[in-house]
């Protein structure tokens, strides 16, 4: 399919063509020269000239853009239409048309309605077809010049020069975004812009990427996203081609990241008794992701110290709880804290949190309603020991008890150290005998335990003895922090949490880390010299073992000290003084020197900014609102010179002008006689004499001898 030329008195548009190869740029349609067809210009009023040779010189057979129009307008003013049309089955389509209003003899004159463009019979297959019948019409719009007479012989003044035009782009691409993987369907993630600057040329844009995950629409140019968009970075490459095939590419990077799952309710603690024989939940785990494309799901990861006995299953819902398992076999003795290490994740990240079980001791049971009628005894630290045999046939006696003096016992002894062996007798020698205790206080009975029979009762006393125990910090790691300084500066007082099962124990405190002291009694920590995170090598973060001690006895932990920069030095310039030079007509902004300042100061504090002030009174600043240079008479400091300047000028003005004045009367003749020569050292000393006699007159004047004057 082509495009053919016409030439007609209406509206024209400059268009692309949609068919065939790229025009090529400095190719033309039409005459070489138009100005060679200028003998004749039709008569008809409102013509329209449809050019349609069989040579095809009027016929565009490429892709590209009018460029301009070149023709020859012989007589009349007014508006030229040069029209595009395509051929349409039957008709015609208009497809682009351009504008030229002709307004000088020669160049183009027009009256409303007169045809301009000259033309010329000539040649034997120049066909060309005219009608009145076109009118105004839009772009789009069709006509069916098939129905108008074809003639021949005649070419008209007209060329129409094409181009390829320019390549459309997209303009702001390359491009990244992010998002997370919990952005909702349909999420409006970008929007391209394409340019050309052939502004009339049609552009359609397309997503070259196949990919399921984002959408792309090309009317709107705008990316969403489709679906559950994964962790990870997806390349989108886009391509916008213009109506002649030119094209323009760029690429969108979107990067997703996921969002880590949250657990809301750890670290926690929960305590078990050793005696505990059935599976049992110790806790239920809050864990939730905000992602709602993402499912969590919650384990032990570890446990310290090691063992199995422990697991995590769901326990309502989504949400997992904290198991122990049937039988665990849990000891006091030998393992009375386990630590849980709980991992959630959403298959993408891991988060955890700490769970603590603490066992608890199986007492053994105790009467409640024996020996309530003993008196107390006034002692301390004592505990009653009642035996009673029963009596089977004749009763046992205890032969040593009770004692004059009670048996003493050292706290924190071994289990299972024997404390007292009972004696008895009893006439009755096959009798079995069960030996049965009470205990006063109660506590008792979870600290003794009586082996063997017996029935006959007695007293026993047991005396615990005090034993020095070792203070016990709550925490195996704390953590001050503080700021940069001189020798005793305080650096801050840890929160230590230590406890003593020794009532009335002190406590003293010390520090193994040379920058700092630690008070021994409040733990409070200073430097112990000056500490300068200016200088290389100093740490920010300092991690020292501390002990506390009882006097006999030590416990040991750490802590994490964290020395914060502050800003403690002045910035200085790289030179006392600074001079430049600026030319009188330098403009506004120009770079007329540089200033460099340096700071010690590291990290944060290690940028140093200038600020120039200028005073008011400089020729740097101008004194009106207008941004220029000042003018001379505009600068104080120059006022002052230039009026002392005057002032000292008009004094010599004038002193030359009063010299001038007295040489002339002093040259005036006058009547002297000659008086006798005589030295003298001073010329000043000689006193002028005037003798006026008229018979002295003479040609004579003043004369003057080296030093001495007459």
């Amino acid at each position: 399919m082509h495009c053919t030329l016409i030439v007609c008195t209406f509206l024209s548009f400059c268009v692309s063509f949609s068919n065939g190869a790229a025009c090529k740029d400095g190719d033309h349609k039409g005459e070489n020269d138009p100005k060679s067809k200028d003998n004749d210009v039709d008569t008809a009023t409102g013509l329209s000239v449809l050019l349609d040779r069989n040579d095809g010189k009027t016929v565009f057979d490429c892709c590209g853009f009018i460029k301009q129009w070149e023709f020859y307008a012989k007589k009349n003013t007014g508006t030229v239409h040069f029209q595009v049309w395509r051929p349409a089955g039957t008709s015609y389509s208009l497809v682009g048309e351009n504008l030229y209003t002709v307004t000088t003899t020669n160049i183009c004159r027009y009256q409303p309605g007169s045809v301009i463009v000259s033309h010329k019979q000539e040649g034997s297959s120049n066909q060309y077809r005219t009608t009145t019948s076109v009118g105004s019409l839009s772009v789009g719009s069709t006509f069916d010049w098939s129905a108008v007479t074809q003639s021949n012989n005649r070419k008209y003044a007209i060329r129409a020069d094409v181009t390829n035009g320019n390549n459309p782009s997209i303009t702001n691409l390359a491009a990244t975004v992010t998002g997370t993987d919990a952005t909702p369907i349909g999420t409006l993630l970008f929007t391209l812009t394409v340019a050309d600057a052939d502004t009339s040329d049609t552009l359609t844009t397309t997503m070259t990427t196949t990919t399921s995950l984002f959408n792309f629409d090309s009317t709107s140019l705008q990316v969403t996203s489709a679906q559950q968009l994964p962790s990870g970075t997806t390349t989108l490459n886009f391509q916008v081609t213009d109506a002649c095939g030119s094209t323009g590419t760029g690429t969108l990077t979107i990067v997703v990241t996921n969002v880590p799952p949250v657990i809301h309710n750890l670290p926690y603690n929960t305590d078990v008794t050793e005696d505990q024989t059935a599976e049992l939940q110790l806790y239920v785990i809050n864990a939730t992701d905000t992602s709602e494309y993402d499912t969590v799901t919650c384990s032990i990861q570890s446990v310290s110290p090691t063992t199995s006995i422990f697991f995590t299953k769901i326990a309502s819902g989504s949400l997992y709880g904290i198991y122990i398992q049937a039988y665990p076999s849990l000891s006091y003795d030998s393992v009375n804290a386990y630590t849980l290490t709980v991992a959630c994740t959403d298959s993408k990240d891991t988060v955890t949190g700490l769970f603590h079980v603490y066992i608890t001791r199986n007492n053994a049971p105790v009467f409640t309603n024996l020996q309530g009628n003993l008196p107390p005894y006034n002692g301390s630290n004592v505990t009653y020991l009642t035996t009673t045999l029963v009596d089977i046939n004749s009763a046992p006696i205890l032969t040593n008890l009770p004692l004059s003096s009670p048996v003493s016992v050292s706290e924190n002894s071994a289990l299972g150290v024997s404390v007292f062996q009972v004696s008895y007798s009893d006439i009755d020698t096959s009798d079995t005998h069960v030996i049965l205790a009470t205990f006063s206080p109660s506590s008792g009975g979870s600290i003794f335990t009586v082996d063997s029979t017996t029935s006959a009762t007695s007293s026993l006393t047991i005396s615990i003895m005090d034993v020095n125990e070792a203070p016990v910090f709550g925490k195996t790691l704390y953590q001050i922090t503080g700021t940069e300084g001189n020798a005793g500066t305080a650096v801050g007082t840890p929160g230590f949490d230590v406890t003593d099962p020794d009532n009335g124990a002190t406590q003293k405190y010390s520090i193994d880390c040379p920058e700092f002291n630690m008070d021994q009694t409040t733990a409070a920590v200073t430097l112990a010299a000056n500490y300068d995170l200016d200088v290389s090598g100093t740490s920010s973060q300092v991690t020292c073992n501390v002990s506390v001690s009882d006097g006999e006895l030590t416990a040991t932990s750490a802590l994490q000290v964290t020395i914060n920069d502050v800003n403690d030095n002045t910035p200085s310039f790289g030179q006392p003084s600074y001079t430049f030079y600026a030319q009188p007509n330098e403009a506004v902004g120009s770079v007329i020197g540089s200033i460099v300042a340096t700071d010690a100061d590291v990290g944060a504090f290690d940028t140093a900014a200038v600020t120039i002030v200028i005073p008011e009174s400089t020729t740097a600043a101008p004194t009106t609102t207008t941004d220029r240079h000042v003018t001379f008479l505009e600068d104080p400091k120059n006022i002052a010179w230039l009026s002392a300047a005057v002032v000292i000028l008009c004094g010599i003005v004038c002193l030359m002008v009063y010299q001038s004045f007295r040489s002339k009367k002093l040259q005036k003749p006058r009547n002297h006689y000659r008086r006798t020569y005589y030295q003298s050292p001073r010329v000043r000393d000689i006193p002028e004499l005037e003798y006026p006699s008229p018979a002295m007159e003479s040609d004579w004047r003043p004369w003057r001898v080296g030093t001495h004057e007459l």
